[in-house]
């Protein structure tokens, strides 16, 4: 056996090695994105995971534990995460230091001289959209300088939809041939989910019941649901909407239309999607939209916010809507309940065909990216 320990370690050490930061990912589609991509790098043939940084706090905190083969280091932020942020991207830190190129998920590059990637989720960094705080528009600024000044640490740029892609280059044009496209498939924890909606539940005939599964940001634009009170709701044929947010996140407890569960874990998540009708989703901006690709896996349909993410991922299947305009939503709502009355529903295998059949092959795409060119 000691011949075929050898002959491995051997073959592993052969793989061009990368490092993977991690330390900012904290949203929650961020987080589901790399519980699914980060065992599936591991397996790769393509690279030796060399190191990992990981948050001290947080869903990923935990995660070293379960692969004790890959080495760690976790990262305490001993600044407010903004500043610390900053810091890491301004200023030569010696935890980074090293020559295995590195990959960063978390929008921003480090201030590192190795070969970098950087998988950018935030639209921010395009610079549109303006229906924000003036401190969101100040921390958005100062983000995008510091890409700017980065710029020519980065070997390659990660999005995942070609708009993004798009928006990035018109915003930075010396990003030209850095960047790639790469989709995802449905996250791991929903794949496992057997069959797929055909119809809507009994209980539809006393109104829909909507779910619109989303942390409390600006861009998100929750406060759409407050311009349409209890009357109207049910005049659309629209018994609740169900949202992810904290109690004290909830925007209108006034209304009862509009219900509020707090953030759900993967368990929580199945449920909420076995016990709706469809999805709206007005979000004014996103990378990709995780969400929209969970809706059409379970086979629900999607009334989502005219904008070209969600044009791309569910081309002509969804009911789109003004995400400026109630009325516009309200009008989309009508049609949704129109069309289930009549006996339609969403076929989404011709969208569904154009993500990738698994995370092994995005990771494959991304270590490949990563890794190439460098032996």
């Amino acid at each position: 056996m000691g011949g075929v320990e050898v002959a491995y370690e051997e073959m592993i050490t052969l793989r061009p090695r990368l490092r993977i930061h991690l330390t900012n990912v904290t949203g929650t589609g961020a987080v589901r994105l790399a519980e699914s991509l980060l065992p599936q790098m591991i397996d790769s043939e393509i690279a030796q995971i060399s190191r990992v940084f990981l948050p001290s706090i947080g869903s990923l905190a935990q995660w070293g534990a379960k692969y004790p083969q890959v080495p760690t280091q976790y990262i305490v932020r001993r600044l407010p995460n903004a500043l610390s942020r900053l810091v890491e991207c301004v200023l030569p830190s010696r935890i980074v230091r090293g020559f295995d190129p590195l990959l960063v998920l978390g929008d921003l590059p480090l201030f590192c001289d190795a070969p970098q990637t950087l998988f950018i989720q935030t639209p921010h960094l395009t610079g549109q959209g303006n229906d924000y705080s003036v401190g969101d528009l100040l921390k958005y600024a100062v983000s995008r300088g510091v890409l700017r000044c980065n710029l020519h640490r980065l070997k390659a740029v990660i999005v995942q939809t070609e708009p993004m892609r798009l928006a990035l280059l018109q915003a930075y044009p010396e990003l030209d041939g850095r960047l790639h496209v790469i989709q995802q498939p449905v996250p791991q924890w929903l794949m496992s989910a057997k069959g797929s909606r055909r119809g809507p539940l009994c209980y539809s005939r006393q109104g829909l019941r909507l779910i619109y599964p989303a942390a409390y940001y600006p861009h998100k634009n929750h406060k759409i649901f407050g311009n349409i009170s209890d009357d109207q709701a049910r005049m659309a044929g629209v018994r609740s909407i169900t949202v992810t947010l904290e109690a004290h996140e909830h925007l209108y407890p006034q209304y009862s239309w509009i219900r509020s569960v707090g953030r759900l874990d993967p368990e929580g998540m199945l449920e909420l999607y076995a016990n709706a009708d469809a999805l709206v989703f007005p979000s004014l901006q996103e990378s990709f939209g995780f969400p929209l690709i969970e809706a059409m896996h379970v086979g629900l349909p999607v009334v989502a916010a005219d904008r070209s993410f969600a044009r791309v991922l569910c081309g002509g299947e969804a009911i789109y809507f003004d995400p400026l305009s109630p009325r516009s939503l309200e009008a989309a709502l009508h049609e949704l309940n129109k069309r289930i009355k009549a006996g339609w529903w969403p076929d989404w295998s011709s969208q569904l065909n154009q993500l990738p059949d698994s995370w092994q092959e995005v990771a494959d795409r991304i270590l490949n990216i990563s890794v190439g060119g460098l032996s």
